[in-house]
């Protein structure tokens, strides 16, 4: 299992096993801490690169949930989605 959580501030801390250590090191700004986690940038980019690096065995914290959520709200890629969605309800005539 791979956890990743934002506990405030400009870090998103992420655990995993010594086996995800190639893995956790594709993710750009991927740093280890002596503490025994990882550490990546807070962004939205980390964000999309840890769900690409480690799939469905990512389990994002509550808290990580809630800035990706509301950053997704007032994020122009949101707003491209809603806008790409709405595209495809469009009924095109025949």
């Amino acid at each position: 299992m791979i956890y990743a959580e934002w506990q405030g501030g400009p870090l998103i801390t992420v655990t995993c096993s010594p086996r995800d250590r190639d893995m956790i090191r594709s993710v750009p700004g991927a740093l280890y801490d002596r503490a025994g986690f990882w550490t990546v940038p807070l962004g939205w980019g980390s964000c999309l690169a840890l769900r690409g690096v480690f799939g469905q065995e990512l389990e994002v914290g509550p808290n990580l949930n809630d800035w990706a959520w509301e950053k997704s709200r007032s994020n122009a890629v949101f707003t491209a989605m809603k806008a790409a969605k709405s595209w495809e309800e469009v009924q095109c005539p025949e």
